[in-house]
Formats: structure tokens, C-alpha cells, sequence
């Protein structure tokens, strides 16, 4: 069988797509959102400086900003969705979970928010809870393309592919150029067998952004799956030489060569997926947009 995207590393793309947006779903980082009532300057300059801190990978000095923003601001609902982004960053998605009610207790049309705490239901396996969440942040903003797209995930995680490509295809009017929602819907036709389709979606997801190198694995195991396995190397050679370090390429493009009796290059594969594998970890992402 061949392997495509990580959840976590397709959702930590779009914000579980949490505001930003990951095959996957993803939590939102805000600075401040529309909604949120006045706020002390110096809470807001502590939440923005977190949230450089964070995207630098520095989470113990962002949570430390964070809870000085919230000591200084209770009811500073950005805030709590940051820290809890930052929880949720770390797999710590009951802290993170805690953080988005406290959000959404403050602002109850916090839309962001609710996108957050499905993802970090969705990391949880609560699926259904996790698309509770997803269509109230939709109600509350029905342009919110990162929410569609993760409840699209949430939907395929159950298996309800028709919908999922509902989804998926919702995100993607709204946001012509969310790749990592073509490259999902692809993998949606892929699972029913409509390789036509995701082929197209592929190809078109390589067009708007040639150096994304999942999309290739994608193809290539497209490729595979109609037994072109020339064509799927290709692609797979082309994701490896984006992106050296990820383990599954080298798996899917060792089972290519198997399949055409290169058992030599398959075991080479085969090896650097087992010494890359034990270095990496995957996951979504959380949408901390909103200050």
C-alpha cells in the first residue's frame, strides 16, 4: 500500500485549518479579533509577541507571554485561543481544549475558537464533536474556508467520503488556491476509486504550487495505483529531491520499485524510510489568527 500526507502534518497547513491553515486539521492564531472588547495595550503587545515566539518554536516564553496577557486581561479572549493553539501545538489538547472554552465563554461568536477546539476533538478521535464544532464556526463565518476544510477531514476520518469531498470542495470555491484542499479532495477521489479525478486534482495543485512536494507522493500514488510505476517514481523522485526528509516518499517509492522487481532499490527505500520514521512524529494544526 502506499502512504500519503500526515494528518497532523496537513492539518498544522490550514489551522486545524484553525484560521490558517493540514492533510489534515488545523488550529487559528489571531492578534486581535474583530469582536474582542477593549484590551489593555500592553495584554496586546504581550499576545503579539507570544505569537512570534510561538511560530519561532520558543513555546515556553509564548505561554509565558500568554499568561501574562491573560493575568493583565481576563477576559481577553484572543489571548486564551493563542495559549490554547500553543497547548494544542504540543499535544496537550485537554489544556488546549480548556483555554478555547474560556474563549468562546468570553466571546460567544468567536469563530476562530470553535474551529480550534474541533481540531484539538479531532486529535482526540471525538470526531462528531470535532464537526459540531466546525459548522458552528461556519455558521458564525460562512467564508471560514479552513473550517470547511476541516471538517472535511473530520468527515473522511469517519468515513463519510461524499461528504468530506463536499467539504473539501466548499474550502476550495472559497479559496481557489488552498492546496492542501485540492490535494485532500484528491486523496478522497483516490479512496473511491475515481483516480481521474484525483489525478486532476493533483496536477492542478502542482500548477499553483510546483515546490509543494506531498502532492507529488500524492500523484505518485495515483500513479501506482493504475500500475504506471515509471511515472509514479517520477513523482516520487520529485518529492524526495523537495523534500529529503520525508520518510513516507521513500516507503511509497520503495514500493514501486518492488513492484517492478528492482528489489534492490526497494530494500535502499525501505531502509531510509525505517531510519527517517524514527526521527519524525506528525500532526495538525491549530488557527491562532486571532490576537
Amino acid at each position: 500500500m502506499s502512504f500519503g500526507v500526515s494528518a497532523k502534518a496537513a492539518a498544522m497547513a490550514a489551522a486545524l485549518c484553525v484560521g490558517a491553515c493540514a492533510s489534515t486539521s488545523q488550529p487559528t492564531t489571531q492578534a486581535s479579533h474583530a469582536g474582542q472588547r477593549q484590551i489593555p495595550q500592553l495584554a496586546v503587545a504581550l499576545n503579539d509577541r507570544a505569537i512570534t515566539w510561538a511560530s519561532q518554536g520558543d513555546y515556553t516564553r509564548a505561554l509565558a507571554a500568554y499568561d501574562e496577557a491573560i493575568r493583565i486581561a481576563p477576559d481577553y479572549a484572543t489571548a486564551f485561543n493563542n495559549r490554547g493553539s500553543v497547548h494544542y501545538s504540543q499535544g496537550r489538547y485537554e489544556q488546549a481544549l480548556a483555554d478555547y472554552d474560556e474563549a468562546i465563554r468570553i466571546d460567544a461568536h468567536y469563530a476562530a475558537a470553535f474551529n480550534n477546539r474541533g481540531t484539538a476533538f479531532y486529535f482526540l478521535k471525538q470526531y462528531d464533536r470535532a464537526i459540531t464544532e466546525f459548522a458552528q464556526a461556519i455558521r458564525l463565518n460562512p467564508r471560514y474556508s479552513v473550517a470547511f476544510d476541516n471538517r472535511a477531514n473530520a468527515y473522511k476520518a469517519k468515513g463519510d467520503t461524499a461528504l468530506a469531498i463536499a467539504d473539501y470542495t466548499s474550502a476550495i470555491n472559497l479559496m481557489p488556491t488552498f492546496v492542501v484542499a485540492i490535494v485532500e479532495r484528491g486523496n478522497a477521489y483516490l479512496e473511491q476509486g475515481d483516480a481521474e479525478k484525483a489525478m486532476a486534482d493533483y496536477s492542478e495543485a502542482i500548477r499553483i504550487k510546483p515546490d509543494y512536494a506531498a502532492t507529488y507522493n500524492q500523484r505518485g500514488n495515483a500513479y501506482f495505483a493504475g500500475k504506471d510505476y515509471d511515472r509514479a517514481i517520477a513523482d516520487y523522485d520529485q518529492a524526495i529531491r523537495l523534500d529529503p526528509n520525508d520518510a513516507v516518499t521513500f516507503y511509497n517509492r520503495g514500493n514501486a520499485y518492488k513492484a517492478k522487481g528492482d528489489s534492490d532499490r526497494a530494500a535502499a527505500d525501505y531502509s531510509q524510510f525505517l531510519q527517517l520514521q524514527s526521527q519524525t512524529t506528525g500532526g495538525l494544526r491549530p488557527d491562532e489568527r486571532d490576537a
